[in-house]
C-alpha cells in the first residue's frame, strides 16, 4: 500500500468511526482516541482477535469483558507498567469502555446486527493491518489529528501536539540511527518520535507524565511490536533517570510540551544529561528558545552548552503546527558530553513545500518536500554555508543558536521579509506565556 493510499484509508475510517460515535455513542473528544488505542490493543490479543467478529449480540456484556480482558493481558506483559499501581492507573485509562452502555447497545448497519463496540472493531480491520506494515508512522496520532478537525476541539486543549510526520523523518535522519542505538524520548506524547526513530534502533525508551497519553504511546507501541521501555512519569524524577541511565541512551528525539512555558530548554538539557557521551540529541522547539535573551533562557542555554556541544540548527516555516499551533519552531542538534571546536551549522528552511488548506490542515500537494529536506541535508553533511540558507558559526556558552542572530546583514540580501515573522512570532509566544512587557 503506498503512502498516499493508506493515509487516505486512515483519514476514511477516521471519520466512519467519527460519524459512528457522533450519532450512536456519547464519548468525549478525549475518549475518542483513547477508545482506538483501547480497540487495537485488544486486536492485538491472538484469541480475541479471532473470535471477536462472531455473534455475541445477546452477550454484550460478555464480549465487553473479552475486550477488557485482551487489553488488560496485554499492558500486564509490557515494561515500564511492572509496577501493580502504574497498571493499574493505564488501565483505568480505558475503563469507560466497559462502563458506557451505549457501545454495549445492538445497531444495524447494512442489514446485518452489530453490537456497537463489535462494529467499531470491524471498521478498525484496515487499519490495524495498516499499523503492523507500516511500524514508523503514528496510527493513532493520525485518528487525534482528524477527529480534532471534526471536533470543537484542538490538539492543544486534548493534551498534545502532533510532530508532522516529514518532520520526525527528518529528525531522525539527523540523528542517523543504527541498530545498536538506545532511542530516548523524555515526553513521548503519543510516542510518534519513537515510532519514526525506533525502528532502526535496538532499543526505543519513552517517559510520559499523563496517563492518557502513556495509554496511547503503549498501544502504539504494543501495535507495533517495537522493543520498548514506557514509563509512566515524570522525566526530571531521580529514580526515572536512573532506570534510564542503566539502558545506556545514545540518541534523544523530543518535542518539548509547549503548554509549559520557558520550560523547553529544561527538557533539552535533561534529556542530553541522559545520554552516553558522544550520543546525539535532537530537539524541536518553539525559535524563541534559541533566542530569547532572559537572564533565566540565557543561564539555561549556557549550562547547556558548557556540557554539550551544538552541531546544528535548522529554524522551520512559519506555521509548521497550523492550524493547531501557531508558533514558529526551530531544530536543534547536539553531541552529548563533547568538547568538540567546530563550527555549528546553522540554517532557515524557510519553505518545506508544504500549504495550509481549510480541509486538510497543511499538505506537501506537489511533493516537494523530499528535494528540499535532501537539499538542506547536504548543506549540513557537506558543512556548506548558502546565501539566505545557512552559515557556519562558533557558538560559545552566551550565544543564541539560530541563524538570524548570527548571519552577517546585508539589507539587499535581508529585508523586512526575513525578520518581520520571526518578530510576529516572538510577540506571540509573550502573550500567549501572559507576558506583561508586549
Amino acid at each position: 500500500m503506498s503512502n498516499n493510499s493508506y493515509i487516505t484509508e486512515i483519514k476514511t475510517t477516521a471519520r466512519i468511526i467519527h460519524d459512528f460515535i457522533y450519532n450512536n455513542i456519547k464519548l468525549s473528544d478525549q475518549e475518542h482516541a483513547t477508545f482506538i488505542a483501547g480497540a487495537l490493543i485488544a486486536l492485538q490479543e491472538p484469541i480475541f482477535n479471532s473470535a471477536y467478529k462472531n455473534d455475541y449480540c445477546h452477550q454484550a456484556d460478555y464480549f465487553v469483558e473479552m475486550m477488557m480482558s485482551a487489553i488488560k493481558s496485554s499492558i500486564y506483559r509490557c515494561k515500564g507498567f511492572d509496577k501493580p499501581e502504574k497498571r493499574e492507573i493505564v488501565l483505568a485509562e480505558f475503563s469507560f469502555i466497559a462502563r458506557n452502555e451505549q457501545l454495549k447497545k445492538i445497531v444495524n448497519v447494512e442489514g446485518h446486527d452489530w453490537i456497537a463496540v463489535q462494529y467499531l472493531l470491524k471498521v478498525l480491520e484496515s487499519v490495524y493491518t495498516i499499523a503492523r506494515e507500516h511500524p514508523e508512522y503514528d496510527i493513532l496520532g493520525a485518528f487525534y489529528d482528524q477527529f480534532t478537525k471534526y471536533s470543537a476541539s484542538d490538539q492543544q486543549s486534548l493534551g498534545i501536539v502532533l510532530t508532522p510526520h516529514h518532520v520526525a523523518q527528518f529528525m531522525s535522519e539527523l540523528l542517523e540511527i543504527n541498530e545498536d542505538d538506545v532511542v530516548l524520548d523524555t515526553c513521548c506524547g503519543s510516542a510518534s518520535l519513537l515510532l519514526t526513530a525506533g525502528g532502526k534502533a535496538k532499543q526505543s525508551i519513552g517517559v510520559e507524565l499523563n496517563s492518557r497519553m502513556a495509554a496511547i504511546s503503549l498501544a502504539n507501541m504494543i501495535i507495533k511490536g517495537l522493543p520498548t521501555y514506557i514509563w509512566l512519569g515524570n522525566s526530571f524524577d531521580d529514580e526515572i533517570r536512573e532506570e534510564i541511565k542503566t539502558y545506556k541512551p545514545t540518541k534523544l528525539i523530543i518535542n518539548p510540551p509547549y503548554s509549559q512555558q520557558d520550560k523547553e530548554l529544561s527538557f533539552v538539557e535533561n534529556g542530553l544529561d541522559l545520554l552516553q557521551p558522544g550520543g546525539m540529541g535532537v530537539v524541536i522547539m518553539p525559535v524563541s528558545c534559541a533566542n530569547k535573551s532572559d537572564t533565566e533562557s540565557k543561564s539555561l542555554r549556557k549550562s547547556i552548552l558548557s556540557k554539550h556541544q551544538l552541531i546544528a540548527s535548522f529554524i522551520m516555516p512559519e506555521q509548521l503546527f497550523a492550524p493547531m499551533v501557531g508558533v514558529n519552531t526551530i531544530i536543534c542538534l547536539f553531541k552529548a558530553y563533547s568538547a568538540g571546536n567546530e563550527p555549528a551549522f546553522l540554517s532557515y528552511i524557510k519553505d518545506d513545500g508544504f500549504e495550509l488548506t481549510k480541509s486538510e490542515g497543511r499538505v506537501d500537494r506537489n511533493n516537494k518536500w523530499p528535494a528540499i529536506k535532501k537539499e538542506f541535508i547536504d548543506l549540513y553533511h557537506n558543512r556548506q554555508e548558502a546565501n539566505k540558507k545557512s552559515v557556519l558559526v562558533d557558538v560559545v556558552e552566551d550565544d543564541e543558536w539560530s541563524l538570524i542572530s548570527h548571519m552577517v546583514i546585508h539589507e539587499d540580501v535581508y529585508s523586512d521579509e526575513f525578520f518581520i515573522p520571526h518578530i510576529q512570532a516572538y510577540l506571540m509566544y509573550l502573550i500567549q506565556g501572559g507576558s506583561k512587557n508586549v
